[in-house]
């Protein structure tokens, strides 16, 4: 697919350069410019409506506020004036943007974008966030001045205000779902994807869970034509061994034909990376699995159904049954309380003790001393610093913050900001990139229906109070059980594992020290060491997220880009930038 490019004046939004577009739509008011393909619009009740868009939809949707869907990137230009740039909610495509000069350039390549500048400096922190977690910040890159349009969001310019992004998503703004909205939304979103994708057989990966197996109930009931495909690690892990047997029991009770894949990570090598770098520069995954499966699905016209990034969305990460704290945390109930939330005032004497119960768990537990954040700005600085979805920092290695100015928010308003935090960062990261990613190198149909255009919307406007903080991902589990006829027992029984696989209980240490594509990994770590940052290399993930770093080089190097030293002047710079993201939605 083409690479987009638009370049226009900073000030007067005059088009400089628009180029890698599949065509232009012209219109009565306006020059539309499409990469990819549009679908349909998204209603406001969240239903997917399958229409002809082109020109008609595409003219009026700027001025209706009609949110289209699809898999694109889009433009419109107004007598040579730039308007806006978007892509889909699921941005598959990302989108960068940068300031050269009195220039403004947009584009969906990173590559392209360090070589319109020629140059290009670390942020160090963003580099040390990088190496921690495998994914960037909300709206950032690890370059200082490049920065990401986060999901839902579009670059705009006016000729009051210059250049602003928008959150596309606010648009949707509405009540709590319910679960008679959320089992509709859910069952004609799959329905919709089945007549948009008619491959000759849909192929849904079972891990067994609950994600993936009301995707399999779902899907079988609608097209007989669908089989189960299952990653079989070599060697096995313990969370690889639970997955084989749950998937096994839901495929025989589902009566549908059970697949494996196996993937011999003993075996694998850097050269299996550097095949998804390029298309993905700042998500590092080990993502030999997935690059090995869909591999395995090419060539056979088939539709693979993922049911990826429901934790992610849905209650933002932590749906473990053993995290009910993680969860309160980033609750209705608990965010109320927050200083910087409206009507907090009313709360404080419940969360001095609330506080107080919370720093004697993790120190009878645990026998650590937390920090709880004061109010709402602390509790989106230590969710996303932590790798494990819990707002609570160290005292022994305390969160940083940076100083903002004060904001209130209702409740609802923050629920909505710690989602698109999430969406911006995460969600544009990790898993969700590393499938679509190699799914589009080998060349599969693939979609996530629980992170359509409209399910992220709907996930949006559902709010998490005490039920959902004590019973994760309800809804979906309400539908398995009540509108499927899943039995309760696919996710109440415990899987027993071989005494052999619980003996290799750590897969991180496995990967590093016993396999070819570990020592290769610990090897790009000395030359990440010039970079001045605080991160320790304790896992895969930051031995991976430095091999990531270092692979950008040759390919920067290649296309004439120079490396400069990190400037605190651009960074104060980038940081006035980022607060237009940052900023209340």
């Amino acid at each position: 697919m083409p690479k987009i490019l638009v370049k226009f004046k900073r000030d007067t939004g005059e088009i400089i350069q628009i180029d890698g577009f599949d065509r232009m739509i012209p219109g009565s008011k306006r020059n539309l410019y499409l990469s990819g393909k549009v679908y349909g619009i998204i209603d406001k009740d969240y239903t997917l409506k399958l229409c002809d868009p082109i020109p008609n939809l595409l003219e009026s949707q700027y001025d209706s506020g009609e949110v289209v869907f699809g898999d694109f990137v889009l433009t419109s230009v107004r007598d040579n004036i730039f308007e806006f740039t978007k892509t889909d909610f699921k941005s598959i495509r990302e989108l960068f943007y940068t300031f050269k000069g009195r220039d403004v350039i947009v584009t969906d390549d990173f590559f392209l974008l360090a070589s319109e500048l020629g140059e290009v400096a670390y942020d160090n922190r963003e580099v040390s966030f990088f190496i921690n977690h495998g994914y960037c910040n909300h709206g950032t890159t690890i370059f200082e001045g490049i920065l990401r349009i986060p999901p839902g969001k579009s670059i705009h310019f006016l000729q009051t205000s210059g250049i602003r992004i928008d959150n596309e998503l606010d648009r949707f703004d509405g009540p709590n779902v319910s679960y008679d909205e959320f089992r509709k939304i859910l069952f004609e979103t799959i329905n919709k994807i089945l007549t948009l994708f008619p491959q000759e057989k849909n192929v849904v990966l079972l891990s067994g869970g609950i994600d993936s197996t009301v995707l399999l109930a779902m899907v079988k009931g609608l097209r007989e034509n669908t089989i189960a495909t299952t990653m079989r690690f070599i060697p096995r892990n313990i969370v690889n061994s639970k997955d084989i047997k749950r998937s096994e029991r839901a495929a025989s009770f589902l009566n549908t034909e059970h697949q494996y894949v196996d993937i011999d990570f003993k075996n694998a090598t850097i050269n299996d990376l550097e095949k998804i770098v390029y298309r993905m520069p700042f998500a590092a995954h080990l993502g030999v699995d997935f690059i090995d499966l869909f591999q395995s699905l090419s060539n056979r016209n088939v539709l693979a159904w993922c049911g990826q990034n429901c934790d992610s969305i849905y209650n933002l990460g932590p749906t473990d049954r053993y995290a009910p704290i993680h969860r309160f945390l980033i609750s209705s109930n608990y965010i109320r309380m927050l200083k910087g939330i409206y009507g907090s005032d009313n709360y404080l004497p419940i969360k001095r003790s609330v506080d107080f119960l919370i720093h004697t768990y993790y120190a009878k537990a645990y026998g650590k001393e937390v920090v709880v954040p004061k109010n709402f700005h602390q509790l989106r600085e230590y969710f996303m610093q932590s790798n494990q979805y819990l707002a609570l920092s160290s005292a022994d290695n305390p969160v940083i913050t940076l100083e903002v100015s004060d904001s209130n928010f209702t409740y609802r308003e923050a629920e909505k900001t710690l989602f698109d935090d999430k969406l911006g960062s995460f969600f544009t990261g990790r898993d969700n990139k590393i499938v679509s990613s190699s799914a589009a190198a080998a060349k599969v149909a693939m979609v996530m229906p629980y992170s359509m255009d409209n399910m992220i919307p709907m996930f949006r406007n559902l709010s998490k109070g005490w039920r959902d903080v004590l019973f994760p991902k309800r809804y979906l589990y309400r539908y398995a059980t009540k509108d499927l006829g899943l039995p309760k027992r696919f996710w109440q029984n415990e899987v027993k594992i071989d005494e052999e696989t619980m003996a290799l209980h750590d897969f991180d240490q496995f990967i590093l020290n016993s396999t070819t594509l570990g020592e290769q990994l610990k090897g790009y770590i000395k030359e990440m060491s010039k970079l001045k940052s605080s991160s320790r290399i304790e896992s895969v993930q930051n031995a991976l997220s430095m091999y990531w770093i270092a692979s950008l080089n040759p390919i920067l190097e290649k296309r004439g880009v120079v490396h400069l030293q990190y400037s605190a002047k651009k960074r104060n710079q980038n940081l006035n930038i980022k607060n237009d993201i940052y900023g209340k939605n």
